[in-house]
């Protein structure tokens, strides 16, 4: 396929290492091997993806593969600066610049909310309070109250616990895929009481737990299926009630009186909607009735019976009247 893509006058072609189903917990290793062949099978550039977690690894991959460049997605989501060399940038500075550049070249609330989760995921694994108002921001690109607030919080950290944070929490780009170790969360299971550590980097309950309090990693326990839709379902209550509220006091009203008047309009609304497809029916039936009266009185063959007494051919529909058509027997017509 690629050298049908250079005979069709593709300028450069970028190969990844991994096939569509290695996804998520799935991802394993980049397969440099096959970007090496390729790059030694066809004449335009090449440029190898994947595999690329560190600075360091972009000259590995170059020189194992021979490609003429390299790309990357993942790790660059989680680190911008990844291609400025092996110096780690702190994480706040760089959201703060991204932000700045966010207000210059304005985009879409939710792209600015995924970026600063990303770029901040060690130190929002930390502070979840601070990352649920990053993700509930309803205008992200004015965060720095909270970057200032994540400073503040991790002022008096010592270097070793800054190395400790580092060792022990991944990076975006290893979250489905912790180094040994590591640990995502303290979130555990209430139906298996299993820490999701465990499943992903072989860290039992009592060490995640023991960790995560040493990082000051809050502990809360994951929801089964049903209590998230309960969850759900009272919190579209709530939302629901705060909504009343408010439109109750534009209207001048007690938030009892507006919902019962919420109530009645509710009603009048399915009355009138039953009214109208109650008179669609009784049209629907009179117009069945008129077809049948046409048909037997052009002479075409009807009902017929045995002598000549006309008979009612009752045409009815489901919620509307019925309707009697008299129907002239064949023999009677023809007299």
């Amino acid at each position: 396929m690629a050298k049908m893509l250079q005979a069709c006058g593709a300028r450069i072609i970028t190969v990844h290492g991994r096939t569509k189903e290695q996804l998520k917990d799935k991802t394993g290793p980049n397969d440099f091997a096959v970007i090496r062949r390729l790059k030694s099978e066809l004449d335009v550039p090449v440029f190898s993806n994947g595999g690329i977690e560190h600075f360091e690894d972009v000259e590995t991959a170059m020189k194992f593969t021979g490609a003429d460049g390299v790309m990357t997605s993942e790790a660059i989501l989680g680190n911008p600066a990844i291609f400025a060399g092996p110096e780690i940038l702190d994480p706040v500075r760089m959201s703060r610049e991204y932000l700045a550049l966010a207000k210059q070249y304005p985009t879409e609330s939710s792209a600015v909310r995924a970026h600063l989760i990303k770029i901040l995921f060690r130190e929002l694994t930390v502070h979840t309070d601070i990352r649920q108002q990053i993700a509930e921001s309803k205008d992200p690109v004015n965060s720095e109250a909270l970057l200032d607030e994540i400073e503040k919080r991790d002022k008096n950290l010592t270097p070793e616990e800054r190395d400790l944070r580092a060792k022990r929490i991944p990076t975006w780009y290893r979250r489905f895929n912790p180094l040994p170790g590591q640990i995502r969360s303290r979130d555990f299971s209430s139906e298996t009481g299993e820490s999701k550590s465990e499943k992903k980097s072989g860290v039992d309950s009592a060490t995640a737990d023991a960790v995560g309090s040493q990082l000051g990693i809050p502990k809360t326990v994951k929801l089964d299926r049903t209590a998230k839709k309960a969850l759900k379902r009272q919190k579209k209550k709530e939302q629901v009630a705060a909504r009343n509220i408010r439109l109750a006091a534009r209207e001048g009203m007690t938030a009892k009186d507006f919902e019962s008047s919420q109530r009645v309009q509710k009603q009048m609304r399915k009355q009138a909607q039953r009214d109208k497809s109650e008179a669609a029916n009784v049209r629907k039936a009179a117009s069945v009735a008129a077809s049948v009266a046409v048909t037997t009185t052009s002479g075409a063959p009807a009902a017929t019976t045995t002598d000549s007494t006309p008979i009612s051919v009752p045409a009815t529909i489901s919620g509307s009247p019925t309707v009697p058509v008299s129907v002239v027997p064949a023999a009677s017509a023809s007299t």
